[in-house]
């Protein structure tokens, strides 16, 4: 059923019939009464000039459901966690250092290392190694001072 918009209404509304199509595709895009490609069709125009003609109207293109969000959100969170599970996991095998792990996971070092921490991981690793050398250090220090001392 062709619809007839008489020229005086195009000329009072300033508008060419190109126009006109253009314009009544996208508010029935906008009002949920056409999708995309069909909208683009009754304007006469592809589907990047029809999602411009959109977008220079303020029209988003898409509009997610409040559960589409959701799942987006718990999406979201997921990937979060994966990033500081893995994070943790080359932090603690030396591949990361703590100020790293904390970047790769989009946690400040706080909260990277009280996510080490919830997890048994010490943010500041010390070896048996480590604990040895500086007991002979603070012993031969000790020494030093008691040599010293007899001087």
């Amino acid at each position: 059923m062709p619809l007839v918009i008489s020229d005086e209404t195009l000329r009072s509304a300033n508008l060419s019939e190109k126009d006109a199509r253009v314009e009544i595709a996208c508010l029935l895009f906008d009002a949920g009464k056409l999708d995309l490609w069909p909208a683009a069709q009754l304007a006469g125009l592809d589907r990047p000039h029809m999602e411009e003609e959109l977008r220079r109207r303020g029209i988003p293109l898409y509009r997610p459901t409040i559960e589409e969000i959701r799942k987006e959100v718990e999406d979201l969170e997921r990937l979060q966690e994966s990033r500081v599970e893995i994070a943790c996991r080359l932090f603690k095998k030396g591949e990361l250092t703590l100020p790293m792990a904390g970047k790769f996971a989009g946690l400040s070092r706080t909260q990277m290392e009280e996510e080490l921490q919830s997890r048994g991981i010490p943010a500041y690793p010390y070896t048996k190694e480590m604990i040895d050398e500086d007991l002979r250090t603070m012993a031969r220090v000790k020494e030093d001072r008691r040599g010293a001392g007899r001087q």
